[in-house]
């Protein structure tokens, strides 16, 4: 098990053949308090593993949303908003996947991998939502075209800082 300088026990997280941490058990909450991390997310506290599913590891248990087979229900604001929302999945999410984007509005799949949403959600809980049905290998980014903001899930820590800086530096 890896520790940080102060001691405390590291994370590492494993998307598709690519590791990334370490972070500690704050980065962890936080992750998955934006959608980030999930129970079915790969997770070690050693760099080079074994990797279990976060959902399986009773530190995660304690704050990781239950997974839901159910359509979320959402706060419905007054006026519907309109998403591009980009995923590569697997054939095995792809049903599930596309059951629950359609369950909050009118999805339609503009190009491979491409799907635009009409829906009375936020981008977050939309992220919220289909991290919930993604699996470890699949990623997703959100753009809300009404509102110029964005939401993702499994990027990368590379990918992810630029999303950040980009909508940092054009606020």
């Amino acid at each position: 098990m890896s520790m940080d300088p102060m001691g405390d026990p590291v994370w590492f997280i494993k998307v598709k053949e690519t590791v990334y941490g370490p972070y500690n058990d704050a980065r962890m909450r936080t992750f998955a308090s934006e959608g980030r991390l999930n129970h079915r997310s790969m997770v070690s506290q050693d760099k080079d593993g074994p990797f279990h599913r976060a959902g399986e590891d009773d530190f995660f248990a304690s704050f990781l949303p239950r997974p839901s087979t159910e359509t979320p229900v959402q706060n419905t604001p007054s006026q519907a908003r309109r998403f591009v929302v980009f995923a590569r999945i697997s054939e095995f999410s792809r049903p599930t996947f596309i059951e629950t984007l359609s369950g909050f509005g009118i999805a339609i799949e503009a190009m491979p991998d491409v799907w635009l949403l009409s829906a009375h959600a936020s981008a977050a809980t939309l992220r919220n939502a289909m991290s919930q049905v993604l699996g470890a290998e699949d990623s997703l980014f959100i753009a809300d075209a009404s509102k110029g903001s964005s939401a993702w899930f499994n990027v990368g820590q590379d990918t992810d800082n630029r999303i950040r800086q980009f909508w940092q530096e054009s606020e």
